[in-house]
């Protein structure tokens, strides 16, 4: 059956697709970020909110060149907001209160942030937005959290009679950085590279008491700063207490130059996640083994549930490829996150066939956890990518497209958008796709993407190209 196509107009220069409830009507906008390069200078951004269903062309508001971060948390007004991050200040443009669009400067709101005091060492960047603080979330703002100096700071702004004051710490969690020194030459003189990173920061909630909590990962160990809704002082705070949970598995090994005929197992993706839905986060963890080289290399799926105190003991699923591509779905509906990935085989044979057609074959495969453990690997569907441009291969397999309850599959195939049912049969997939749409899906990251825009169980599929000047919505 044909799906539903409605084609808009936007501005080139697409960058990046973000959803919203941009006029708190309960549906979700399409907003746009665009960039626009000026010699000399960093991007110039716009953004463009598109509402589906909506006749006319959209509006589009120029954003000047600093760095764009979007919550749709509101800030002093019932929609969400547009935050950019100068030196040492917060800035947000809220939405207009029944309008289609945010409030341009000079209406923006200005919150002075703790961390000006710094001065020029002021962080210009930061882990933007998490709500850590769900309880007591009525009056305030996001937490914003930024690292400098060796440590990862929190802050939130109060939100009184509608106006957004000057923000106010929410505590800060040691997190000291690691430094690199790389000489080199550059055009006959000797230059001297220089890197600060610091520690990967994971956001979940570890003991399942509703607050979130800063996860900084460490090898064998994860170093877990408890947060509060109610700290000493009556507020909401970060590291109110810490322990240090050992891991079953260590996440960065140090193992050295190869031996002749060793196996290794690299970590290819780390989730600190809630999967059994206990409210409590668990481990997942995905490697890639291997025997001398790539090629030839398998994959297995390791899970550890978490208990509130530290992590059960390990579950080691092995699959029969190299995965790729892995995410946690829940595609049955039951609460639980399923794990999806798309197995390859990288073996010489398999490889050489594939220079020859110039596509590659995956098999999406999921493995479903039930009764607090995964299951064996099931394919679900096959599917090919062009070899030479691994940006033409879209699928999407993360909503709900006709209602069901069940995960449908959307992928680019053949010049056609194509919708593949989820069932409850195993293997939980339809075998031929119910729906389909000619449109050829322009190359790029994400440029197919599912989105429940009007909050009626079903996703709408939206296509979109980074210089196409138009999106498409479709529908079942």
């Amino acid at each position: 059956m044909p799906l539903t196509l409605e084609t808009i107009s936007v501005p080139t220069g697409i960058a990046e697709v973000r959803f919203a409830d941009v006029d708190s009507n309960g549906k979700q906008e399409i907003l746009l970020l665009s960039h626009q390069t000026i010699t000399g200078q960093p991007p110039a951004a716009s953004l463009t909110i598109v509402r589906a269903g909506t006749p006319g062309t959209p509006r589009t508001v120029a954003l000047g060149n600093k760095p764009l971060f979007l919550t749709t948390a509101p800030v002093g007004s019932p929609g969400p907001a547009l935050w950019a991050l100068g030196t040492g200040a917060w800035e947000a443009w809220p939405t207009a209160p029944a309008a289609d669009h945010f409030v341009a400067p000079p209406g923006s709101l200005i919150s002075r942030s703790p961390l000006a005091q710094l001065g020029r060492a002021t962080p210009t960047f930061a882990e933007l937005v998490h709500d850590l603080f769900p309880a007591a979330g009525a009056g305030w703002s996001p937490a914003r959290i930024a690292w400098n100096q060796g440590a990862y700071m929190c802050s939130r702004s109060v939100i009184t009679s509608g106006v957004n004051g000057p923000d106010v710490s929410c505590g800060s969690v040691p997190a000291p950085a690691r430094g690199e020194l790389n000489p080199g030459w550059n055009q006959g003189g000797q230059v001297l590279a220089t890197a600060l990173t610091p520690p990967p920061l994971a956001v979940g909630d570890a003991d399942g008491d509703g607050v979130s909590d800063l996860l900084i990962p460490d090898g064998k160990s994860l170093a877990v700063y408890f947060s509060t809704a109610s700290g000493p002082a009556g507020a909401p705070e970060v590291g109110v207490r810490a322990a240090t949970w050992p891991l079953p598995v260590n996440l960065a090994p140090d193992e050295g130059p190869r031996t002749k005929g060793e196996t290794r197992r690299d970590v290819g993706a780390v989730w600190f996640d809630d999967m059994d839905g206990d409210h409590k986060i668990d481990l997942g963890l995905l490697r890639y083994v291997t025997d001398g080289s790539f090629f030839g290399a398998t994959a297995e799926w390791l899970y550890a549930r978490g208990t509130g105190s530290g992590f059960s003991a390990v579950q080691t699923v092995a699959l029969p490829s190299a995965a790729f591509g892995a995410k946690l779905v829940d595609i049955d509906g039951d609460g639980d996150k399923d794990l999806i990935a798309g197995l390859v085989d990288v073996g010489m044979a398999n490889l050489g066939r594939a220079l020859i057609s110039r596509f590659v074959r995956a098999d999406l495969t999921v493995l479903k956890l039930d009764a607090g453990r995964y299951g064996s690997p099931t394919s679900l569907h096959p599917v090919t990518f062009p070899l030479e441009s691994p940006d033409g291969f879209h699928i999407d397999f993360q909503s709900d497209v006709d209602g069901d309850k069940h995960i449908d599959l959307v992928a680019a195939e053949d010049g056609e958008v194509r919708v593949y049912r989820g069932t409850a049969q195993s293997p939980g997939m339809e075998s031929s796709p119910h729906w389909s749409q000619a449109l050829d899906v322009p190359e790029g990251d994400g440029t197919l993407v599912t989105k429940d825009l009007d909050g009626d169980g079903r996703a709408e599929i939206i296509v979109w190209g980074k210089d196409a000047g138009k999106i498409w919505i479709l529908r079942v």
